[in-house]
């Protein structure tokens, strides 16, 4: 009897090491489990942070491309360009060949300013120019009444509506300063082949009205047709020396990339689902141009020394005095003004 107790200390004390064994192997397990999920977290830090590293650096305003809209619905001075104003660039291909643009997300499209002095002849190196020409376009008499839009068939176009809307044929300041006036030198440049303006022009449909009204482009210069209505679109574009263009503008869209190569003065951009969103688009061969503000004002930068004529043409008014001669010297800005006649009511 007394050599019992013996024999069950003896039995316990293996079990003991073997219980402490695998309590050792747990813990070893368990360290090597942590130690692989901190290496595997150390590397996808480094695999991100490398790929951080290697993409390009995102400028504010959502890296504004080569789009450029001018502000000018505002007086013009002659020693400075214009206030350049960045959209998103969306490239494409020729007209009728192009692919579809991506939509834009609505939060993208706003309401464009209008265009007077045109945006192929400035970018931002051009601000501070030194040499061109400046000038004023004037309207001689009293403008006939604008006519008044009937939306009522249109209702979701006439909840847009802030004031009542009329046509736009006469955009007239008060001291007789006149929009939407095309000014570009007609004789004096050489024969040279300028290269096609880089930006792309847009027109916007904007509370059923297409903004700007009149516009000019570069021959060859992309154009796109952008609707910030929640409402379906139809774009026309009436041509002689270009190929016509009919295409349907979704809600909050972009259009395929439309090229215009042929000079061709005030093509009639118009929706057939409502008659009265009509807006003119000029193509000029060069980069010497521009339309005028509401005040009539105008610029055209970095014009080349040399003798020069230039032209203003006008949908409406009378063309008596619409051209004009001018000498451009280095380092100096050439005025010119043009009078122009209203119709006879």
């Amino acid at each position: 009897m007394a050599q019992k107790p013996r024999q069950d200390a003896q039995t316990i004390r293996p079990l003991w090491v073997i219980a402490n064994l695998l309590l050792l192997i747990a813990v070893c397990l368990l360290l090597l489990v942590i130690k692989s999920q901190l290496s595997d977290s150390q590397r996808e830090t480094s695999t991100l942070e490398a790929a951080s590293e290697n993409q390009p650096a995102r400028t504010t305003d959502r890296v504004a491309r080569n789009t450029l809209r001018i502000t000018s619905r505002q007086t013009v001075n002659p020693r400075r360009a214009a206030e350049v104003v960045q959209s998103p660039a969306v490239g494409g291909d020729a007209a009728g060949t192009g692919s579809e643009s991506p939509a834009v997300p609505p939060d993208r499209i706003l309401p464009p300013t209008p265009v007077g002095v045109s945006a192929t002849v400035i970018a931002p190196a051009y601000t501070n120019f030194t040499t061109g020409i400046a000038g004023r376009v004037t309207l001689r008499g009293e403008a006939p009444p604008e006519k008044p839009i009937d939306m009522s068939s249109q209702p979701p176009c006439a909840k847009l509506q802030t004031n009542s809307p009329t046509t736009r044929f006469f955009v007239v300041g008060p001291d007789g300063g006149l929009a939407d006036v095309l000014v570009s030198i007609v004789d004096g440049l050489d024969r040279r082949r300028y290269e096609t303006a880089p930006t792309n022009h847009e027109l916007v449909f904007v509370n059923c009205q297409i903004q700007p009204y009149v516009s000019a482009i570069m021959a060859g210069q992309r154009v796109l047709f952008r609707s910030a209505d929640q409402i379906t679109h139809n774009v026309q574009l009436t041509t002689t020396n270009n190929p016509e263009v009919n295409l349907a503008l979704m809600a909050r869209s972009v259009s395929r990339v439309v090229r215009l190569p042929s000079p061709e003065n005030f093509l009639r951009v118009k929706c057939d689902v409502h008659p009265w969103e009509i807006a003119y688009l000029s193509v000029v061969e060069h980069p010497f141009f521009a339309v005028t503000d509401t005040n009539g004002g105008f610029v055209i930068p970095n014009v080349p020394p040399g003798k020069y004529t230039l032209r203003a043409w006008h949908r409406k008014a009378q063309a008596t005095n619409s051209v004009a001669r001018v000498t451009v010297y280095s380092g100096k800005i050439s005025p010119v003004s043009f009078i122009l006649d209203a119709p006879d009511h």
